[in-house]
């Protein structure tokens, strides 16, 4: 999966809100959703280890791939997903794992975003230790246009 930035929109500590885009599965240089019902995403700590087996977001498969000659491997928008979950408060930076489901459940294993980072009064968790807590009136915006639709 391509390396993007990741940014969470909710400004509480311990809750995540973003939308999060990725491709299709790709397999043997083509696009390959036969089996795929759907993707679930889960929220892993930054070892790759899910934080619990609670489903952060779910999208069903698109009935129509992309056209291959068209699209390239790795197409990060083809899916959109709402994610919102809840984290642990001991937790300031995840990853968010996006799993295939196919008939008999989701793949043990899934694809790994880059790092997520918990935004807290419109800064990262990480940084309230070096920064003082400043108001954003870009994230207030985004806050408020994600909770209207």
């Amino acid at each position: 999966m391509k390396s993007t930035v990741l940014t969470d929109a909710d400004v509480r500590r311990g809750y995540l809100l973003l939308d999060l885009q990725f491709g299709p599965n790709f397999r043997e240089g083509d696009f390959y959703e036969d089996d795929v019902l759907s993707y679930q995403v889960f929220v892993a700590d930054t070892s790759g280890n899910r934080i619990s087996d609670e489903v952060a977001a779910e999208i069903a498969r698109h009935e129509a791939l992309p056209d291959s000659e068209s699209m390239t491997c790795c197409i990060d928008n083809y899916y959109t997903v709402r994610v919102n979950a809840e984290i642990p408060d001991n937790i300031s930076q995840v990853l968010l794992e996006i799993v295939p489901v196919t008939s008999s459940g989701p793949a043990y294993i899934g694809v790994f975003t880059s790092i997520l980072k918990d935004t807290v009064g419109g800064v990262t968790a990480g940084a309230l230790r070096h920064a003082p807590l400043r108001s954003s009136f870009a994230l207030a915006v985004a806050m408020i246009l994600a909770l209207v639709h």
